[in-house]
């Protein structure tokens, strides 16, 4: 879509309007992929199947133990941090009073 738009305007303003960088875009024009996408997307996905998987219930540091135990390695603050940014909350459970 932007090789359409960069024979009529500028890379840099056609880079401005789609919010990314140059480096991005001469990249991804010579086949390279973004490699922060590719480091940050997995974790994202995963986490967020982690989190629905247990019911809402995991916070980062029981994700960080499950998703050791199936081979991701990512740590504990990351973790945390996706999980802010995606607006991912453990519940805290209620205390069962009879």
């Amino acid at each position: 879509m932007m090789s359409s738009f960069a024979k009529k305007h500028r890379i840099n303003y056609l880079c401005s309007l789609f919010e990314i960088s140059r480096i991005a875009y001469h990249r991804y024009k010579r086949g390279k992929k973004n490699i922060a996408d590719s480091i940050y997307y997995r974790p994202k996905h995963e986490i967020r199947i982690e989190f629905r998987r247990n019911l809402k219930r995991y916070s980062s540091r029981r994700i960080n133990a499950s998703l050791e135990q199936k081979g991701t390695k990512i740590g504990c603050q990351k973790i945390s941090e996706i999980m802010r940014k995606e607006g991912l909350r453990a519940i805290q459970p209620r205390m069962f009073i009879p």
